[in-house]
């Protein structure tokens, strides 16, 4: 009856959209998704973009968890998953908006990326490109999420895969960035109380992505930002405080000499007795180690 409807009263499809669109920012959640579920199975009968583009509009603006739920649902299910899929990697092609960059990172994030993650992995590494946001907090949630349930197809693709390649080298260093800032993510990253990395050649992989983030335009402020966050982790007992300032040391060494350590340091007063003040020794150091090798 529904695509009969849609089918018979072509003349009113355009205001038929807009109103049952409007219904699923109006309705309870349980009732909305039904209307989302009727609006995609029409999208897929007729083709019709219209209704996706209408509903990403309405519900972009009003409740963007909702849809991506919504979306990340629909684009595991038989009927029209394949169309959602290809819509979520297309509105990423040229220069999305951020608003509609996270929403993708959402879906992918939800139980698209749960159950099919190497597929969800391919559209977040667009999203990752395309972010205006390094530091985007529904990005690094949608990679930690993933980290979460699938931790070895993770690091294989963002690794050994993403940070390995030019073209993608920002995807995986917002990747990495991501998981940096999230409790679940950093226990992803270094292995639970930092075992993965408690020696200098396993977190030879991870102070390098800081280093190449710090070291792109694009990516530096967002790598400073979550990198000065570290020091609750110690504070936290998340990561042994050796390990955190070991990882900060290392990883802001190159910088030393754009006095990148002001930043952190109080009052821009060095106290090698404080935390940023032992960073500062350990970048220190290896700056020294740095340019002894190449001498």
């Amino acid at each position: 009856m529904r695509r009969h409807l849609w089918d018979e009263f072509q003349p009113y499809r355009q205001l038929l959209t807009k109103w049952a669109v409007q219904q699923t920012a109006e309705l309870p959640p349980d009732d909305a998704a039904r209307v989302i579920d009727a609006l995609l199975d029409l999208a897929l009968h007729f083709r019709d973009g219209e209704i996706i583009k209408r509903l990403r509009y309405v519900l972009l603006a009003n409740n963007r968890s909702f849809l991506a739920q919504a979306f990340s649902n629909a684009a595991i299910d038989p009927r029209f998953g394949s169309y959602i899929r290809a819509r979520l990697y297309t509105w990423l092609a040229t220069n999305p908006p951020q608003q509609l960059v996270e929403l993708v990172a959402e879906v992918c994030g939800g139980v698209f990326g749960e159950k099919e993650p190497v597929t969800a992995l391919v559209r977040l590494q667009r999203a990752a490109l395309k972010t205006k946001d390094a530091d985007s907090e529904i990005l690094a949630k949608a990679f930690t999420s993933l980290a979460i349930k699938h931790r070895r197809i993770v690091f294989d693709t963002v690794i050994g895969g993403w940070l390995g390649k030019p073209a993608t080298e920002r995807a995986g260093i917002v990747a990495v960035l991501g998981l940096a800032s999230t409790d679940d993510g950093i226990t992803a990253l270094c292995g639970p109380d930092g075992a993965d990395i408690s020696n200098p050649r396993d977190r030879l992989g991870l102070v390098t992505t800081f280093r190449r983030a710090l070291k792109r335009e694009d990516t530096r402020e967002a790598a400073r930002k979550i990198l000065g966050t570290w020091e609750r982790v110690a504070a936290r007992g998340l990561l042994p405080e050796d390990l955190v300032i070991e990882v900060l040391g290392a990883s802001l060494a190159p910088d030393l000499e754009d006095n990148i350590m002001q930043r952190y340091l109080e009052n821009g007063a060095l106290d090698v007795r404080t935390f940023w003040g032992k960073v500062f020794v350990k970048a220190a150091q290896c700056f020294a180690e740095q340019k002894h090798q190449t001498v």
